[in-house]
């Protein structure tokens, strides 16, 4: 019996933690990565947007879905990236961050069969996100391991 090839693509998403990591040059190498993987099915980033935001705009022009948090409460963004992150139907996620809310989500996404993958700061990362995630980088180091998957 011959075995079947599957052509189909995993589906990646990714939620991005603006306020924790802002730096709108990352975008296009994040996307890079991104596709490497698979197919991009989501790719939020979260904020408090000012309609004029010159990053914001960089982004929407990637066709990121800049999610406006307004800030009522104390880490507010890191609420709604975790709700939404934890709806997600994709086979991989990308969490861009480095909060500790993140380790909340991870276990759930684990038990549903997901892969996850963290982009933080290296100094400001909390140690559990490193153990916790399939794969963890810095986002110091995006541009080579795009180059690299190239």
């Amino acid at each position: 019996m011959a075995r079947q090839i599957s052509l189909q693509q995993d589906l990646v998403s990714m939620y991005w933690d603006y306020q924790n990591i802002s730096d709108p040059k990352i975008a296009r190498d994040l996307l890079l990565f991104a596709s490497s993987l698979g197919f991009i099915a989501n790719r939020k980033v979260y904020s408090n947007w000012c309609e004029r935001s010159k990053a914001k705009s960089v982004l929407a022009n990637l066709n990121f879905d800049c999610i406006h948090v307004c800030q009522k409460f104390k880490n507010a963004v890191d609420f709604k990236l975790v709700m939404d992150c934890g709806c997600d139907s994709s086979d991989i996620v990308i969490i861009i961050s480095g909060d500790s809310y993140c380790e909340i989500i991870i276990d759930s996404l684990h038990l549903n069969g997901k892969k996850v993958i963290i982009f933080a700061h290296e100094k400001s990362a909390k140690f559990s996100l490193k153990n916790l995630a399939d794969m963890f980088y810095c986002v110091n180091d995006l541009p080579q391991l795009v180059k690299n998957k190239t």
